[in-house]
């Protein structure tokens, strides 16, 4: 509960978080999710997109801005959305008017690169690893594939702990070396996650 903030340099694997706790979540049976990009939105964008969620734009634009906000929180409250995820939040005026949208006590998970932690209850940093860490966490998920390249796989990856994690998932799951995975992909999007990722 609460707000969470999930940080990190462009390509630590902050959406891939947010969309996986996004799925459990739903997964859990907890509610429904609002799952927003908000990029570069200003305050005015923002609002725009969340009043077209519940297509209200119209009433949303009939109003001031005072009455704006109350708006858009009751369309939360009376649409039983249980999570509010705001993805790639750039704009500080655009994430300020998101979170000004969001009723009391309803939870909210924001992923940036900038550094927004004083606004929120709670800050995830994805940060890299060492090579010797990120090489060990491959092999615990790679589960007894071979390693033997498993350290250019790890480079590759940017010694990202999501990313490196997700390889060796992908290797066990497909029975594939750290050379063979290395050999399908450029970067670390081009990985999909197994189904059974969360264990």
């Amino acid at each position: 509960d609460g707000q969470v903030l999930i940080t990190g340099f462009g390509g630590a694997g902050k959406t891939t978080l947010a969309a996986q706790l996004t799925a459990d979540w739903l997964d859990a049976g907890r509610g429904k999710v609002l799952y927003l990009y908000l990029g570069t939105h200003d305050a005015e964008n923002t609002l725009a997109a969340i009043a077209a969620a519940f297509d209200a734009e119209q009433q949303a634009n009939a109003v001031d801005e005072r009455a704006r906000y109350a708006l858009l929180r009751q369309f939360i409250i009376d649409n039983e959305v249980s999570l509010l995820v705001f993805d790639d939040a750039w704009d500080k005026d655009g994430l300020r008017a998101a979170l000004q949208a969001v009723p009391n006590r309803t939870p909210v998970m924001v992923t940036s690169r900038q550094q927004y932690g004083h606004a929120f209850r709670e800050v995830v940093t994805l940060s890299q690893l060492a090579p010797d860490a990120a090489l060990k966490l491959l092999g615990h998920h790679a589960r007894g594939q071979d390693t033997s390249d498993g350290d250019k796989l790890c480079e590759r990856l940017a010694y990202l702990p999501y990313a490196v994690r997700l390889a060796g998932k992908r290797m066990q799951a497909d029975e594939q070396s750290a050379t063979e995975l290395l050999a399908t992909f450029k970067t670390a999007h081009t990985l999909t996650v197994p189904h059974d990722f969360g264990e």
